[in-house]
């Protein structure tokens, strides 16, 4: 088995004796297994161990014997005492989902601190079909499906190339021992159910069906491998980026084979779930301006494009003196800088507001607009509705709430990045320029 081990690692680029490593270990069987895996290999290795005490006496014998285990290798050992319970009530969360983020961040601490390369895990084979099934069962995307990987980030699995009775096999002929977690017996759990009860009826209709179900995992992440590649191709070719926001092609989008899952892998990174995914996808050929939220963006089906932008907290107002000095305010920042009027040429650029610094009453205020305003756009004779010309300048829904106007008293002297009131412009009369410039 130690070849078999060996020659799995330098497949999968696992570092076995060129790396330092921490390996977990439970006290199980195939924990232990793989202790003595990197023992018998000559490995640079430390055994790290938890103790959720779960089972009280028995979570402490547990603890003893991988310590005595460590021992016997000759290599340091670890140990750390987790309330689980406590941490799954405060966070909302089961008892398995609690003991998974407890561990891995002590053992990235570890890591760290023993200054090791990789942490490893006990995963065999039987895992992965577990896993699968599990993932299943719950409904999954290629993602849920396409097995454990054998390495990913700091984490390696050497373990997936066995199964096992190969595990119990190799433990048995080496007289290895182990300790036996009762709670592996116990049907309460849904993994449980999956090794005792499923896999059993699975391998009656295919003797193979471990082999078969990881073979399967391994072509599902060939062929994820294959459509991510082809899904940044298009992410280039239809995805834009204008500050924090971004656009995608509606038109273009559309009309690609499968668009539905084109559109889950553009909106992934962004707290999209599949049915809010699904949602934005049956709305594509409706009417324009509907928005739609995760935890941590919106997405407005516009005209012609999907644009997505963060959901911000953001000031809502600050006032600027009349001195030259620079302001920041969400993602954006104002340089404020006052000129001679004589010979001012007036930069024809939207994020400038070059106002006749006389007909203004400082300090101004910034401010996000407001239901109600209204001001005289340069040019024109009459006033309008701010949100009328929010409309005509085409400035999609979610990101009207980005769109800041200067006050001057009780009158709107410009809006940033859009345009500047006429009351407020400059003249051959205007001595001296108040110009913003927004960035």
């Amino acid at each position: 088995m130690i070849e078999s081990f060996l020659t799995f690692c330098r497949s999968k680029n696992i570092a076995i004796k060129g790396a330092k490593t921490v390996v977990t270990v439970s006290g199980g069987i195939d924990s232990v297994v793989l202790a003595y895996l990197f023992y018998k290999s000559e490995a640079d290795f430390v055994i790290a161990h938890c103790n959720f005490g779960l089972r009280g006496e028995e979570s402490d014998h547990d603890e003893v014997f991988v310590k005595g285990l460590a021992k016997k290798m000759g290599v340091s050992f670890y140990s750390r005492k987790f309330e689980a319970a406590s941490y799954a009530n405060i966070k909302g969360i089961s008892i398995q989902m609690a003991a998974r983020e407890l561990r891995y961040k002590w053992f990235e601490e570890l890591m760290e601190e023993t200054k090791s390369d990789q942490i490893a895990t006990a995963h065999h084979k039987g895992d992965t079909v577990e896993t699968i099934l599990f993932n299943l069962a719950k409904g999954t995307g290629l993602e849920g499906l396409h097995g454990i990987s054998p390495k990913s980030n700091g984490l390696v699995r050497p373990l997936l190339f066995a199964k096992r009775k190969e595990i119990e096999a190799y433990a048995k002929a080496n007289k290895v021992k182990w300790r036996e977690d009762s709670s592996n017996t116990s049907q309460k759990y849904a993994r449980n159910k999956i090794r005792h009860s499923i896999v059993p009826v699975l391998e009656e209709i295919n003797p193979q069906a471990q082999e078969a179900i990881n073979s399967t995992a391994l072509r599902i992440r060939e062929t994820e491998d294959f459509l991510n590649h082809h899904i940044e191709v298009l992410r280039r070719q239809i995805v834009t980026r204008e500050g924090q926001n971004l656009f995608i092609k509606a038109d273009t989008l559309i009309r690609l084979p499968g668009y539905r899952y084109v559109l889950l892998e553009l909106l992934k990174p962004y707290s999209f779930t599949y049915q809010q995914v699904m949602l934005i996808a049956n709305n594509l050929h409706g009417m324009s301006g509907k928005l739609f939220y995760s935890n941590t963006h919106v997405v407005n089906l516009d005209r012609t494009h999907l644009i997505i932008s963060p959901i911000e907290k953001t000031l809502e107002s600050f006032f600027i003196s009349e001195k030259e000095d620079t302001y920041s305010f969400g993602n954006q920042a104002l340089q404020t800088k006052v000129y001679n009027g004589n010979g001012y040429k007036i930069r024809n650029e939207a994020a400038v507001l070059a106002l006749d610094i006389n007909l203004l009453e400082f300090p101004l205020q910034v401010r996000v607009w407001q239901k109600g305003d209204v001001f005289r756009p340069l040019g024109m004779k009459g006033k309008k509705k701010l949100s009328d010309f929010m409309i005509d300048a085409k400035i999609p829904v979610n990101l009207k709430n980005n769109v800041w106007v200067v006050v001057s008293g009780d009158a709107i002297a410009g809006v940033l990045n859009h345009r500047l009131d006429e009351r407020f412009k400059i003249t051959k009369r205007t001595s001296k320029v108040f110009e913003i410039t927004c960035r």
